[in-house]
């Protein structure tokens, strides 16, 4: 069970979900509490909950492997609703994502959200997601505009605490940065792994040319 939802440090009703709250016997390390505070200092939008998903929720559900998906969905978080404007964009986005695990076996039950025109966006947006269509655009903020510290601050935490179960570090540098940010470091690190891996397939006397010509200080040597 993964679970993310406003919290404010448990001031916030039902004030139950903190991150350290992770199961219990043969469930512990299976309830993730992805508890966000600081709400009356912070607008919480798309790049928090794609910061989210992007480092915790994603990456435990590819390792877990369900059998099925079942979301409760919360719209709750959409505009409309205090300190909080997560679109339906959003929210479409981040069901299309999971329904890419379980062969496509996944169930939305419709939990909470209070504002009629945010919540029948929301439930337009995410039945088309279910029904094929692919969400390929949202707003250049959600993409651009790294997370809150609040936001990051809480997604260290449930690393921190969940990172026993999981394996976390390919995203622990990822957590503060925007999805635009993040794409792009993936980018540089996957085309310094390709050079290096094209640089140690040389002959060694090819290599020293090489790096003569370049100008570059590396060993004569494969790397």
């Amino acid at each position: 069970v993964i679970n993310i939802h406003r919290y404010d440090n448990g001031s916030y009703f039902p004030r139950t979900g903190h991150a350290t709250c992770e199961g219990a016997g043969e469930g512990k390390g299976l309830n993730i509490n992805i508890p966000f505070s600081g709400s009356s200092q912070a607008e919480y939008g798309d790049p928090e909950y794609l910061a989210a998903f992007r480092c915790v929720i994603k990456p435990v559900a590819e390792q877990f492997c369900p059998d099925i998906v079942l979301i409760a969905a919360g719209y709750n978080a959409m505009a409309g609703h205090e300190s909080y404007n997560v679109t339906a964009e959003c929210f479409a986005f981040m069901t299309q994502e999971l329904g890419r695990l379980a062969e496509g076996r996944i169930m939305i039950a419709l939990e909470g959200g209070y504002n009629l025109v945010s919540l029948s966006q929301a439930c337009e947006m995410c039945i088309r997601s279910l029904l094929g269509e692919q969400i390929t655009h949202l707003p250049a903020r959600s993409l651009k505009c790294a997370p809150n510290s609040f936001a990051v601050k809480a997604i260290e935490e449930v690393i921190t605490i969940h990172r026993k179960y999981y394996q976390f570090a390919p995203y622990l540098n990822h957590i503060s940065l925007s999805v635009y940010d993040a794409v792009k470091r993936d980018q540089e690190e996957v085309d310094t792994i390709t050079a290096l891996a094209s640089l140690s397939m040389q002959h060694p006397n090819n290599f020293s040319q090489s790096a003569a010509n370049n100008g570059s200080l590396l060993p004569n040597r494969p790397v």
